[in-house]
């Protein structure tokens, strides 16, 4: 499987969980600028991407060490990336 296939697989994964949090979301929907996430909702998004994916997710670490702007102007794709980054999971193998 290509890396272009296993990013928009895991984009897609990334997804389906944020979906039940945000309702209808896309890959380059800001996290709090277009979806309106709160602090509950990151929260919520947080432990379902550590469920999934494992321990070394830690989303809400990652937010720590971000500046303002970065957070607001954080994208579902950026997500996806630390997720990969981040993941021991296989993507496309599940």
């Amino acid at each position: 499987m290509n890396s272009t296939r296993i990013e928009d697989s895991l984009v897609t994964e990334v997804l389906e969980l944020l979906r039940p949090i945000t309702g209808a979301a896309a890959g380059g929907n800001r996290l709090e600028a277009d979806l309106g996430m709160d602090s509950v909702e990151v929260a919520a998004f947080a432990a379902a991407l550590r469920d999934r994916f494992g321990e070394r997710v830690d989303l809400l670490g990652h937010l720590a060490g971000l500046e303002l702007d970065e957070l607001i102007e954080l994208t579902v794709d950026q997500v996806a990336g630390f997720v990969a980054a981040r993941s021991s999971a296989e993507i496309g193998r599940r």
